[in-house]
């Protein structure tokens, strides 16, 4: 493992105009080399936006703008751009930094548009797929925009290495609050100021809040458990084995970034706060979890309905670290801090509790065994936070990486091809509440978020999981389940396929 620089805070000498520069974080670094060569576009967190005082009242540019401000105070990661660096320690290699600028523009940030109302009414799945299409070059500007639909709709667009999927709600819910704490003196400027002087700002990195120090020992035998895993099975035994991505060399200084971009296809489930109030009590009387529970009903339908002869499944369910790391002064950090928790399963008990599909009016199962297999899943999860945390020695694994962009290309992405090989993941942000439903002094404003939506955008197929479930909502109200994946992998016509049936098993079920 190549040494580790300590390198502290600095007034910056390579980007002018900006503040202050740093050495990127562990998992920015990730980011910043699968964008590099076209890998994964941006996040996108969508909310919609309702006045309960008057409800014809939209989001116009005065109110976002001055709203803005108040979040890119209290968030300088807004301002973040990144550059290279020659490595510290090998002749020749890159290192990434990350660098923040004394001011953005919004105008550059901010885009207003209008889509048919009858678009509209169906939800914002084109909406969400057409700027997962959106490439970021971080080394000019923040990788981030916001696009204000109708009026109504917030789209949070942004390149992972500034967030994950938590960091992003936190940031429509401070622009919830800014919205319901109007600041006069911001209004009508375009040019947001970003100060350094915020309570635990700038973040350690993530990585360096683990409690427990990094295991060589566990990164090796995970390794070779999947090689194992991977020699012992056909492909055809596996679900997904009909995926046959092409796989490139790749060569940092030559990334072909712009011939091999990822396109994301999304294709959506939704849920009405009747279903969801009903899933919530079942999940409740089964001792489970709704993540389970869709878990279950995913891993089902493969088995039954798809991949009749398979044997194997892997799957992953992501798991925010926040609340497993040492404490912080910020209160909602936005540093990348998520996991997962693996799963691997034989599919016959999976294939027993959904039998086959006769048709779409007919839905047969064995529900207690279904939710056998739920409870099971949520143990499973449960034991693994609470006692094995794989999770996070999975997570911590990466500090084995050398520091450099080479040393990720090199070590990094072949680990994530065999680790992501076959796979299916879930990440549920939940039911969003804000923590202030009005103004600070509960008097001074009446927005609200009604909807909320969550796409991670694909990964190309070699390294991300092959389908990715995004799941989130708002309390008492609808949720949206989103599944992405790379343009060419699956036929749209199989993911239509498989939501429909996991929706028959679901309403079957509660």
């Amino acid at each position: 493992m190549a040494k580790t620089a300590t390198v502290e805070w600095e007034p910056l000498n390579a980007k002018p105009g900006a503040l202050l520069e740093r050495p990127a974080c562990r998992y920015q670094r990730q980011f910043s080399v699968l964008n590099h060569f076209g890998m994964q576009a941006n996040v996108i967190i969508a909310a919609t936006f309702t006045n309960t005082k008057a409800g014809n009242v939209v989001l116009s540019k005065d109110l976002i703008y001055a709203a803005l401000q108040h979040v890119i105070r209290k968030y300088p990661e807004l301002g973040i751009t990144t550059f290279c660096r020659p490595s510290e320690t090998k002749t020749g290699q890159h290192r990434r930094w990350s660098a923040f600028l004394r001011q953005i523009n919004l105008d550059a940030h901010v885009k207003f548009i209008n889509i048919p109302a009858e678009e509209e009414v169906k939800g914002l799945t084109a909406t969400i797929e057409n700027y997962h299409s959106l490439w970021f070059e971080p080394s000019i500007r923040p990788p981030w925009q916001l696009v204000i639909v109708n009026g109504r709709h917030i789209l949070f667009v942004y390149d992972h290495y500034i967030t994950d999927g938590r960091g992003g709600t936190y940031i429509l819910e401070s622009i919830l609050e800014a919205l319901n704490s109007p600041k006069g003196e911001f209004v009508n400027s375009s040019i947001a100021e970003i100060s350094i002087d915020v309570k635990g700002f700038p973040e350690e990195d993530a990585i360096k809040r683990a409690p427990v120090p990094v295991s060589v020992l566990y990164a090796v035998l995970n390794y070779l458990r999947f090689w194992a895993i991977w020699l012992l099975y056909r492909q055809k035994d596996l679900v997904f084995h009909e995926i046959n991505p092409k796989i490139r060399k790749l060569d940092f200084n030559n990334p072909q970034k712009e011939d091999n971009l990822v396109k994301t296809r999304l294709h959506t489930l939704r849920l009405d706060a009747a279903t969801m109030k009903k899933c919530i009590q079942a999940c409740r009387s089964h001792r489970t979890s709704f993540t389970s529970l869709l878990h279950t009903l995913i891993k089902v339908t493969l088995a039954a309905d798809f991949y009749p002869d398979a044997k194997f499944s892997h799957s992953q369910v992501v798991v925010d670290l926040r609340p497993f790391l040492k404490p912080h002064d910020r209160e909602q950090t936005v540093g990348n801090a998520a996991s997962v928790v693996s799963s691997y399963d034989w599919l016959s008990k999976f294939r027993q509790a959904g039998q086959q599909t006769a048709s779409k009016e007919h839905i047969s199962l064995e529900s207690s065994l279904l939710w056998e297999l739920a409870r099971k899943h949520r143990a499973h999860v449960m034991d693994d936070l609470n006692r094995k945390k794989t999770f996070l020695r999975a997570w911590q694994s990466i500090e084995l990486i050398g520091e450099d962009e080479e040393d990720y290309v090199a070590r990094f992405l072949p680990g994530l091809k065999l680790f992501q090989r076959n796979a299916f993941s879930i990440s549920n942000l939940g039911a969003f509440r804000p923590s202030v439903p009005v103004g600070q002094d509960m008097h001074s404003g009446n927005w609200t978020i009604t909807n909320m939506e969550f796409s991670a955008g694909a990964v190309k197929a070699v390294y991300g999981a092959k389908l990715m479930f995004n799941v989130a909502g708002v309390q008492d109200g609808p949720t949206t389940i989103h599944v992405c994946y790379e343009e060419g992998a699956f036929r749209g016509e199989f993911v239509n396929s498989l939501l429909e049936r996991i929706k028959l098993r679901m309403d079957a079920i509660i």
